[in-house]
């Protein structure tokens, strides 16, 4: 994997060599883990933290639809193009739909009848870190994955799925060896 820096913030490579290549935009804090295991669908917080957050809303009549329904999706998305991803780290969207619907729970929570303060401020806290943080973009060969991989029809945008009644590999089937490159995002 070459990593690349420089200021106008774009990859110095040549992707004519592989059939199929997608741009991971994320944060930093996510390197290390996508580094050893690839890319999975994880979901930020512990299975035990999000159902702690469900019941917090849920006591307080907040419609967690939106929110339980993105836990149960199983995929990863890579834009078809580098400057989609680019633009997305841009306006500090690392960590994407899952942040979003985290925070708007957060925001719905009462906060004045809420015995869970420390625990939602430790949330808060995670969520600004990941969007702080240093922004990535990995460019990845997603040439091997045939039919696993689905292309958005409206949208720039390859997912790979995972069955959702199985676990999750250790290592992903787009597996840290198919990184391509690391563009070390400059803002």
């Amino acid at each position: 994997m070459e990593v690349i820096t420089n200021s106008e913030n774009m990859f110095t490579n040549d992707f004519r060599e592989y059939e199929v290549v997608g741009f991971h935009a994320t944060s930093s804090l996510a390197c290390k883990h996508i580094e050893v295991n690839g890319f999975l669908p994880d979901k930020i917080l512990s299975e035990q933290e999000h159902a702690r957050l469900i019941s917090i809303a849920t006591s307080q009549d907040i419609d967690t639809k939106d929110y339980e329904a993105w836990l149960r999706m199983r995929s990863v998305t890579f834009t078809i193009k580098s400057s989609s991803a680019l633009n997305h780290v841009k306006q500090r969207n690392s960590g994407g739909q899952g942040l979003k619907n985290i925070d708007d729970i957060l925001r719905g929570i009462n906060r004045t009848t809420c015995k869970d303060a420390e625990f939602l401020d430790k949330i808060k806290d995670n969520i600004e870190g990941i969007r702080s943080a240093d922004p990535v973009i990995y460019a990845v060969n997603l040439s091997h994955l045939g039919r696993r991989l689905v292309t958005d029809n409206r949208k720039p945008f390859y997912y790979v799925y995972w069955d959702t009644t199985k676990s999750l590999p250790d290592v992903s089937e787009v597996a840290p060896t198919h990184i391509i490159a690391k563009l070390l995002v400059q803002l």
